[in-house]
């Protein structure tokens, strides 16, 4: 059975609380945790919850802290992998907890669900013709937000599951994995808020970094609507004061620039009401500008850490601003997709080939017809179809500086010729051609990967195509797709060019007892470090060997990779004469993931690109990691593993420590196999992947 948390805050909620607890306690097939926050009561409020004894954890305030900070600690007090956020003045039908998990749980990418909420008398009594309170909330382009359908009669019209821009915190279930992505210093609700609009918020941050909201309407529940726009005049000054103040902070902390003058006339307009208002009719509002002018500072670093976590352009986002409520099918309807710019599948070369079969393969399996582009002269695979993909192989010139050009001007062309509905292309050196399928109407998105044209290996001239590229890249794909916040950050800060953040995924197989790859080359499970990369300078494969030289230890160390275009630096580095350290070149499929199961330590030491599929199948296997320490590396690792700088002697320390501690090793390996989980599991960025498609197609 799913445990849910219920996260109630009250203040003199009397009159209410009995008919919403005993809903809760009527809730079927969940088990709840039910945690109270009660801000100072007066009202016989805490006599009443002390009534339910040990089946509510309450927790007392001394005074108001407000609903946003009342809702954290309650959240804080949880456990559970769920939490609903709950008005104490409103009631659920007995379905309404289990219905929500049940559409939400298999979905990773959605991180809020809510249902249909209508009308409640404060008596407890219910209209005889039902009324719509909410059916989640939508932002106008005056960045008003208001709850879609409210004060219409139900007809059902809205009876669909639907993704909408947010939902209301009257019943809003929420993700853990999302509350904890989104807190800024472990803050959900902005506690700035105190009350009103901290829903609207969490709403718009949750949409920045690329969480969805699903609306589920068999999931039906009742609520005392006492705020509602048209009775403004009638609210308490200090609430009104809270309304002025957020407006303000809500904007300042989550809208990009690219949002901002897309939306500054219809914006202003209101804005300048609302200050004409102030003036005129609601004096007591006034000091929400005085706070916003005192609190500027701290408002721009709370700003900051939100941008940090956007992974969505605004692009994308002024697609939600419109002035009657939008939505989007929850069930994605099949495409037709063309994935091209990489060597092809199946897989046997770097990180856009894994990406190309890994995220194709799933897309097929949800019911797509996906198409891959692939490089006669490098693809060895002969039939039509592979992994549920349609194969086109086109032939291509197989050297360094024309290979990943030449093919892709051939398969942009004939991409544009056939049916397909969206095109996905990968690396920045394709940004020239991927204009061509736009210009016959068909939508591209452009993963441009990491900072290629920083790799030793390219010349002056190849490094100017690819700082052409890089500028390319801001205007000739609909979207621009970066695997990291880093990248994100860097494209906006250089360029100020938004961009969609989804990384890499990771999924190891269950491999069974075969260990042929490690008997070829004599590793025993558990008594080897991995080093997997293409071995050329930028990845660091010298610095790993000649710290491992250094190490006492009676173990290996695995070097797995290659490099086709500079043969000569492989065959140096395989001129090391330490016997433990052994070369097993490009090694992929099933014996690759061998290797990476039986490890002992894995070892990064990339210093170019984004997001690099090693060092997450890493994670995803439960390693402890060392990785050099980039700002790229330390996004993905987070606190799951441990870093060292460009130097042997740091390396050394390092690696030693960790041969030396299994409880270490082991410690590390448990959070990093969490966070690949969590963050770059397959599913999750093919579910990135296919939302984004689907945008691109429909909008």
């Amino acid at each position: 059975m799913v445990r849910v948390a219920v996260s109630l805050v009250t203040c003199n909620s009397k009159s209410y609380l009995e008919r919403c607890l005993e809903s809760l306690f009527a809730q079927q097939g969940v088990e709840l945790e039910i945690v109270v926050v009660d801000n100072a009561s007066r009202d016989g409020t805490l006599q009443l919850l002390e009534r339910y004894g040990g089946r509510v954890k309450l927790i007392r305030n001394r005074e108001n802290r407000g609903f946003a900070a009342g809702q954290n600690q309650a959240m804080g007090h949880a456990q559970a992998d769920w939490v609903l956020c709950l008005n104490p003045d409103v009631v659920l039908e007995a379905d309404f907890v289990r219905t929500l998990v049940e559409a939400a749980e298999p979905r990773s990418e959605v991180g809020t669900a809510c249902g249909k909420l209508l009308r409640l008398a404060p008596d407890g009594s219910r209209p005889a013709a039902p009324l719509i309170d909410s059916t989640g909330i939508y932002f106008t382009p005056t960045l008003r937000h208001l709850d879609r359908g409210s004060n219409q009669p139900d007809r059902g019209q809205y009876e669909r599951r639907e993704l909408v821009f947010g939902a209301t915190a009257a019943a809003a279930l929420y993700r853990r994995s999302m509350i904890q992505d989104l807190s800024v210093d472990g803050e959900f609700f902005d506690e700035d808020f105190f009350s009103y609009r901290e829903d609207a918020d969490v709403a718009w941050r949750a949409q920045l970094a690329g969480w969805h909201c699903l609306y589920v309407p068999q999931a039906v529940g009742y609520h005392v609507r006492r705020v509602l726009p048209e009775n403004r005049r009638e609210l308490p000054p200090l609430l009104n004061y809270h309304s002025t103040k957020n407006r303000f902070l809500l904007r300042g902390k989550n809208i990009g620039w690219g949002l901002y003058w897309r939306l500054f006339v219809p914006m202003k307009v209101r804005d300048l009401g609302i200050v004409a208002y102030v003036l005129l009719r609601e004096r007591t509002s006034l000091p929400a500008f005085r706070y916003l002018w005192g609190q500027r500072r701290r408002l721009w670093e709370k700003r900051r850490q939100v941008q940090a976590k956007r992974r969505v352009a605004d692009g994308e986002l002024a697609r939600w601003f419109r002035f009657r409520p939008v939505s989007f099918p929850a069930e994605v309807e099949p495409m037709k997709i063309a994935i091209l710019g990489t060597r092809g599948v199946p897989a046997n070369y770097g990180g856009f080939e894994t990406l190309a079969e890994e995220l194709g393969a799933r897309l097929a399996a949800r019911g797509h017809q996906v198409t891959v582009y692939g490089r006669r002269p490098q693809i060895s695979y002969q039939q039509p179809t592979y992994r549920g993909m349609r194969l086109v192989l086109l032939p291509t010139l197989a050297y360094k500086y024309l290979d990943t050009v030449v093919h892709t001007f051939l398969s942009v062309f004939h991409v544009a010729r056939t049916d397909a509905e969206v095109v996905f292309a990968c690396n920045v050196a394709n940004s020239p051609f991927v204009w061509v399928p736009r210009v016959v109407g068909k939508p591209t998105a452009l993963n441009v990967d990491g900072l290629d044209r920083r790799r030793r290996k390219w010349s002056w001239l190849g490094r100017a195509y690819l700082w052409l590229c890089e500028w390319l890249a801001l205007v000739t794909p609909t979207v621009m797709v970066t695997d990291a916040r880093v990248m994100q950050e860097y494209y906006r800060r250089r360029y100020g060019k938004s961009s969609t953040v989804i990384a890499y995924g990771a999924q190891p197989p269950e491999v069974g007892i075969a260990r042929d790859v490690l008997d070829r080359f004599q590793l025993r499970p558990r008594r080897y470090v991995l080093y997997v990369s293409r071995l050329e300078p930028e990845n660091n494969p010298e610095l790993v060997i000649r710290a491992f030289e250094r190490i006492r230890t009676d173990r290996k160390l695995a070097v797995v990779g290659g490099n086709r275009y500079r043969p000569d630096y492989v065959q140096a580095l395989e001129k090391i004469s330490d016997e433990r350290i052994v070369f097993t070149g490009p090694i992929y499929g099933e014996g690759y993931w061998q290797l990476q199961r039986h490890a002992a330590l894995y070892v990064h030491a990339t210093e170019v690109g984004g997001t690099h599929p090693a060092l997450i199948e890493a994670m995803a296997c439960g390693h402890c990691v060392l990785y050099l320490n980039t700002r790229e590396n330390a996004e993905v690792v987070g606190n799951a593993g441990v870093a060292f700088e460009a130097s042997v002697e740091d390396l050394v320390e390092k690696m030693q420590r960790a041969l030396g501690d299994e409880s270490l090793c082991a410690s590390f390996g448990a959070r990093a196999c969490q966070r690949a989980r969590e963050a770059y599991s397959w599913d999750r960025i093919t579910e990135q992947y296919e939302a984004l498609f689907h945008r691109l197609v429909h909008c």
